[in-house]
């Protein structure tokens, strides 16, 4: 029987506290660098970082997908280095303007983003690949991005259609919901309603 969605999504998170456990380390070691030195530092290290637990949310979001579906999974490999060290690049520029604490919340909250994304992308893989369709469901506080893309129910069936790069950001716990999972809680229609009343 698959993991409840509550145990996927607190694994999921704990996966990412390792990752910002281990940047928060390094981070303490190059306290005494210059920015540009700290940055090239990091150019070694993140990309690492990213892989690394990129690859466990990925495997965990494998078993999820088989254990619901009884399919076989389409895995997804983690962020590459280049986008990886491109989006640490823009983090690390509050640095240089002389707010490394910035810089640190920043690539946090890029780590949230990036270690997730495996995860996420082998859900959404997996179900295209088997021609499911699947829906991004919100969970806790979330943005009204987020909610809005949650409103419109298990209508994605394509990386392109869920807007895949696009639709997740840093410290977002929305999850993927296979067609035909239970989504206890989960009302598209009352989603789309409380979007319909902001407009107004």
């Amino acid at each position: 029987m698959a993991p409840s969605a509550e145990r996927y999504v607190s694994a999921q998170n704990g996966v990412v506290r390792l990752a910002v456990r281990d940047l928060r380390v390094l981070w303490s070691r190059l306290s005494r660098l210059d920015p540009l030195s700290k940055r090239q530092a990091l150019e070694q290290f993140w990309p690492v970082l990213i892989g690394r637990y990129g690859e466990i949310t990925a495997s965990l979001a494998a078993d999820r997908f088989e254990e619901l579906t009884g399919l076989s999974p389409v895995m997804v490999r983690p962020v590459d280095d280049e986008r990886a060290n491109a989006r640490m690049r823009w983090a690390m520029g509050a640095a240089f303007e002389g707010a490394p604490e910035k810089s640190l919340a920043l690539l946090e909250g890029l780590a949230d983003e990036l270690v997730k994304q495996p995860g996420r992308s082998t859900l959404i893989a997996s179900a295209a690949g088997h021609g499911l369709r699947f829906a991004r469901v919100p969970v806790g506080v979330t943005c009204p991005w987020c909610r809005l893309l949650g409103s419109r129910g298990f209508v994605y069936e394509s990386r392109a259609s869920a807007g895949e790069r696009r639709a997740f950001h840093g410290d977002c716990d929305c999850r993927i919901a296979i067609e035909g999972e239970p989504t206890p809680g989960y009302d598209p229609d009352a989603l789309y309603a409380e979007y319909q009343a902001t407009r107004t």
